[in-house]
């Protein structure tokens, strides 16, 4: 399997929360396979013994993996000799109809008591799927034809209840501050993204994060998520706020997203409005956002864009915004790389889309409308920046004919 071939399996994965590793000689990473469970719970632990039991698995074919902590992986082998093993590894996961048992796990690999906060939240962090393994077996069949898969399914154990291993008592809560941390790093993460306008980081920090199951607040799971959307809109808000977007474009958003948070009915509807508001407030960002100019450019694009029916010439904005006409002028061409004619001509030009595209409204009254009253000259500059006249462009938005 090639790079782009294996890059694009963990993208897919990902997006449901599940990790892939790929082990090769001299099998240096082999304890990311679990998280790092083991090398926390037992000293010294040999994940050798890891790779000893994989070497079992026969070439090319596609495992449905049980370990002794009721977690489940996707794994695969292939071999160009046979002593050169390579391991493609997804997971851990969990299956729906499988929850781990915590007395028995604990009972099971020798544990004791005090490690049940710690499984919890490693629990806690792992994704609940089904059927993963036919989405990597499908992926295998159309995208890696070259290594023709068969199904199979076992059941390892990778030795820990075969021998005395010696249980790591000091630092017990280190696995869960790890976890907790993560979880903690990727909600900051989430926020970066939206503030950048990051749309695909995002929806996929998003995803990682939705496998983390934390401790129920109340018994109502609906309420419970309800009141974790309201505050996603809240915090998104925020970031595309320290983003330097206006206000006035933010609380339009926000209001209206906490309008549809509060009338929803079912869990699946809050996942939907999730995303919708990642979209969304990433899009506010990528349409409006001033962070990368200065004060004074960020005040007249502001102005501009809620007032567009002034007369905005360079003199008007100036004495606005008690500033020098000519250093406005020169200011606002080295951050924007345009004039200020020409920008405000183009923002004209295109909220006068919206009228000619939603209304009957004569061409004269929409330039009026956006701050323009020569019908002639309106013509012009929107032929300048559409390359087609307002009825061509009314024409072809409907097929209409204005008379």
């Amino acid at each position: 399997m090639d790079e782009n071939d294996y890059k694009l399996l963990k993208n897919i994965l990902q997006s449901q929360g599940i990790n892939i590793h790929v082990f090769q000689k001299p099998y240096e990473n082999m304890d990311e396979f679990d998280n790092g469970l083991r090398k926390q719970l037992y000293m010294n632990y040999d994940y050798t013994e890891v790779e000893r039991k994989l070497r079992s698995l026969k070439s090319s074919h596609l495992y449905l993996i049980n370990d002794v902590f009721g977690v489940c992986y996707v794994a695969i082998t292939g071999r160009d000799k046979e002593d050169d093993a390579t391991y493609i590894m997804a997971g851990p996961y969990l299956k729906r109809e499988s929850i781990p048992d915590m007395d028995n796990i604990i009972s099971r690999n020798k544990l004791e008591l005090y490690h049940i906060s710690m499984l919890q939240e490693y629990y806690n962090s792992l994704p609940i799927t089904q059927d993963i393994e036919t989405t990597v077996y499908t992926f295998f069949e159309y995208f890696v034809k070259e290594i023709p898969l068969k199904m199979d399914y076992m059941e390892l154990e990778f030795g820990e209840i075969y021998k005395e291993l010696e249980i790591r008592i000091e630092d017990e809560d280190k696995l869960t501050m790890g976890l907790i941390e993560d979880r903690y790093r990727n909600e900051d993460e989430l926020l970066e993204a939206v503030e950048c306008g990051d749309q695909t980081k995002a929806i996929l920090l998003m995803n990682e994060i939705g496998k983390y199951r934390i401790e129920a607040r109340s018994r109502d799971s609906f309420r419970e998520k309800q009141n974790m959307t309201l505050t996603l809109n809240v915090l998104f808000r925020k970031s595309v706020q320290h983003a330097r977007v206006h206000p006035a474009h933010i609380d339009e958003v926000s209001a209206a997203f906490a309008r549809r948070i509060d009338i929803s009915t079912t869990e699946s509807e809050l996942s939907k409005l999730i995303l919708e508001m990642i979209k969304r407030y990433c899009r506010l960002v990528q349409s409006y956002s001033l962070k990368n100019y200065s004060a004074i450019v960020a005040a007249v694009i502001n102005y501009v864009e809620f007032n567009i029916k002034e007369p905005l010439g360079l003199g008007y904005l100036a004495e606005k915004l008690s500033v020098n006409a000519s250093y406005l002028s020169g200011q606002f061409k080295r951050e924007t790389g345009e004039t200020l004619t020409n920008y405000v001509n183009k923002k004209r030009i295109q909220k006068s889309l919206f009228f000619l595209a939603t209304t009957n409204l004569p061409i004269q009254e929409v330039a009026a409308r956006v701050g323009i009253y020569d019908e002639n000259y309106f013509s012009r500059i929107f032929k300048k920046f559409q390359l087609m006249t307002p009825r061509e462009y009314r024409s072809a938005m409907y097929g209409t004919v204005e008379y």
